[in-house]
């Protein structure tokens, strides 16, 4: 068996060599592990800016994935949050030698549900990596800026590439314990 990871393949060559003959190498079996619709979904969407609207929706649509905090928080903090931006400026002018000095300050203050809610940095989602795969557990960052009056969202998976290799691992740990010999590379 040959493991690709990838590729997330696993090709099983039924007449590849036996005790010093050279088979044909022609009969095979290939395992191509795809990923699940919902882990391809979150994949898709990540690091995507999304006005707030869209983004509710996306977590409505989504949120039986979402496990910390619960998903009715998270879209709770998408439908009420207000963001607002102060801004100071100042600067100084020295007459004897020239010298300006500027100080520019931008403060955001951005509550949900009228305060009463801490706006989470982190969320994790739990989904099957693979099509009939384990579930997993991926962090992800929150992200907001305020734009032009409108609160815009996004958010980034955190090393989701670990996840995907983990998940991947597993099979190739299960084909070891077929008692095959397990190769890692193509045939």
């Amino acid at each position: 068996i040959y493991a690709d990871p990838e590729q997330q393949t696993l090709t099983a060559v039924f007449n590849d060599t036996k005790e010093h003959t050279i088979g044909w190498r022609d009969h095979r079996g290939m395992f191509k592990a795809e990923l699940s619709r919902e882990c391809a979904n979150w994949i898709r969407n990540n690091k995507q800016n999304k006005e707030q609207e869209d983004f509710a929706i996306f977590l409505e649509d989504n949120i039986a994935d979402i496990v910390e905090p619960s998903g009715d928080t998270l879209l709770t903090v998408a439908l009420s949050l207000q963001a607002k931006t102060e801004v100071n400026f100042s600067s100084s002018k020295r007459l004897d030698n020239g010298q300006v000095q500027l100080t520019y300050t931008e403060n955001m203050d951005a509550r949900a549900a009228n305060g009463t809610l801490e706006i989470p940095r982190e969320f994790a989602i739990g989904v099957r990596i693979f099509k009939n795969g384990e579930g997993y557990k991926i962090k992800a960052r929150l992200k907001y800026r305020l734009h032009s009056g409108r609160v815009k969202f996004w958010y980034e998976l955190d090393r989701v590439e670990n996840v995907i290799e983990n998940a991947f691992a597993d099979y190739i740990t299960r084909a070891n314990e077929s008692g095959y010999t397990v190769l890692f590379g193509t045939p």
